[in-house]
């Protein structure tokens, strides 16, 4: 019946894709992606994400972020960070400035 449409896809085995352009993908419900294993993503160009809502991230392991050029961070709103247990370690080779235009308790 009409609006109870639904398309299934299933392999086997392997499963490549490969477009020879550009790719768009519009939903609109939501979207939900198991990965029984590892996922690697190449992008060559620039990436862009934005969330017009609430963004949680849950990371059970070890985090690493290496970044080989400048990092701009923006926080409209304020910060809190809290670290639960360990410590906090910070090493900077080169200078540091701190700025602060209001109190500080």
């Amino acid at each position: 019946s009409p609006g109870n449409e639904s398309f299934d896809m299933h392999a086997e085995r392997n499963m490549n894709m490969t477009v020879e352009n550009d790719k768009n993908v519009n939903i609109d419900g939501s979207r939900t992606t198991i990965i029984g294993r590892q996922q690697d993503d190449t992008v060559t160009g620039d990436a862009t994400f934005l969330y017009k809502a609430k963004r949680t991230t849950t990371v059970n392991g070890l985090e690493t972020a290496n970044l080989n050029a400048h990092q701009t961070v923006n926080i409209k709103g304020g910060r809190d960070l809290t670290i639960i247990d360990g410590g906090d370690k910070i090493d900077i080779t080169g200078n540091q400035s701190f700025k602060l235009d209001g109190a500080q308790t």
